[in-house]
Formats: structure tokens, sequence, C-alpha cells
């Protein structure tokens, strides 16, 4: 194997080599609404869930290129709330676009004709069609890093499951057939005939 030292790598370049080994990713589609009333919509991979109890995730969000807040992290410090959706490859085009650099107050639900619904704990727009959101409050977040990184850990509030994916509070992954993240521009889609399940 090739040995790699951290000291030896610039920051793109330690990117690089973690979106393209921590595969794949779940993908977390946040949405959240300003103090102004505006919606947003994007997409983040550094995405996990790190406790059962309290059910809390974990979210890594950057700074814009003029080293200013992301729309979805202002919005979050601001109304402490959001929701994360889970998708699958019927919304891959419309991640893709969300993603794009928009001007805070400016919409990519609306730009990208998206139909949602209030959620019913927070005020943050929920979107029709996906097959899993969480609704969340802030918990806590910890900047790291150099830039620095903004790590937002969230509290479920309340799941919403596709009904025919869900028994006994479990969800059958092979209903949701949600996408995964890669390196570069690259998704993974769920494919039944790669699943197994480990017996030794």
């Amino acid at each position: 194997m090739k040995k790699i030292l951290s000291k030896d790598l610039n920051p793109k370049e330690h990117y690089n080599l973690l979106i393209s080994t921590i595969t794949p990713r779940p993908i977390a589609w946040i949405s959240t609404r300003g103090v102004d009333n505006s919606t947003n919509i994007a997409p983040f991979s550094f995405f996990t869930g790190i406790s059962s109890n309290p059910p809390i995730v974990a979210i890594s969000i950057g700074k814009k290129k003029n080293s200013k807040d992301k729309d979805t992290l202002k919005n979050i410090k601001e109304k402490k709330e959001f929701i994360i959706h889970m998708i699958d490859e019927i919304f891959a085009k419309e991640i893709n676009e969300s993603a794009l650099a928009f001007d805070y107050g400016e919409s990519e639900i609306e730009k990208l004709k998206l139909k949602y619904k209030n959620g019913s704990l927070v005020d943050v727009p929920m979107i029709d069609g996906v097959k899993v959101a969480y609704e969340c409050k802030l918990h806590k977040i910890v900047e790291i890093g150099n830039v620095p990184m903004s790590v937002v850990f969230g509290e479920i509030l309340c799941y919403h499951v596709i009904d025919d994916a869900l028994h006994d509070n479990k969800a059958d992954e092979k209903k949701l057939k949600l996408l995964g993240r890669l390196g570069g521009k690259n998704f993974i889609k769920f494919d039944q005939d790669s699943m197994f399940e480990y017996k030794g």
C-alpha cells in the first residue's frame, strides 16, 4: 500500500482523498428557512448519525468562497431548526442543481419547482416525494479546522418514512433505494443484487 503523510497534502488534496475513500456516503439534502422567510435547500455528504439516545445527526458545512457562512448554516444558526431529506435516484438532478451557488434569499426550492409542505414540528419546508425526512432542532455547532468547518449537531424531533418501507419502526433498505455519494460528481444507486448478509 502507498503511504501518504497528512503533512504532505494541501487542503484540496485532503478533500479529494477523503471523498474518494469514504464511500459511499449518505446525502443530507437540507432545507431551511431564513428569518426573512426565504427558503433554502442544499446537499451535504459529510453527514452521519452519531447517537440514538437522544437521536443526533452530524453534518459538516464549509464556508462560501468569500469565507461567509453558507445559506444553510446561516439559517440554522438563526432559526435553530432544519429538515434532512434522504433521497433516491428520482431527485439526482435536483440535488446537483441545488448545490449551485445562489444569492442569499434566492430559493432553490422555488427555482427547481420543488413541491413541498411545511414540517409538522419545525417551520421549514419538507419536500414532497422523498423517501425519508428528519425534522431536526439544533443541538450545538462546533467549529473545527483552519477554515473553519462547522459541524452541526441536530436532534431529530420527528421521522417521516414512506409507508411501504416501514415495519415495526425499522425501514426496509430495498424499498428506500437511497442514493450514496462517491468521489467527484459521482453517485451510486441502490442495487439489490449487490446486497449480502455476512453469516460467518
